[in-house]
């Protein structure tokens, strides 16, 4: 098992503005296609602030599936909700409605 950072290289992406656990090419590129990795990808916590400064809470989510997150993190400590899980839950299950590729990622 690895855990993705999400720390921010402009040298490695298009934008400095995107941490480094939210890209495909770095976790599907490097370590899955490259190494090759086969293991779980885990994500730090998802409401960091490398994180929430850049990205909406939804689109972090979106985006880290796709990227090559088996697990996503939530430590929901700074400003506690309880209803992050289910917010999770929703956004996935309906971007997984409209497509088959994050249905077939989550399944996974």
């Amino acid at each position: 098992m690895v855990m993705s950072a999400h720390s921010i290289n402009d040298k490695l992406f298009f934008s400095n503005q995107i941490p480094s656990s939210l890209p495909r090419a770095t976790l599907t590129g490097l370590p899955r296609d490259n190494i090759p990795f086969k293991g779980v990808v885990i994500s730090d916590d998802m409401q960091m602030q490398a994180t929430t400064d850049n990205i909406s809470f939804e689109d972090s989510v979106l985006r880290a599936i796709p990227a090559g997150n088996d697990i996503l993190i939530f430590a929901n400590d700074k400003h506690p909700d309880p209803l992050v899980p289910d917010e999770v839950a929703a956004l996935l299950s309906e971007e997984a409605r409209k497509g088959p590729e994050m249905l077939e990622l989550i399944q996974k």
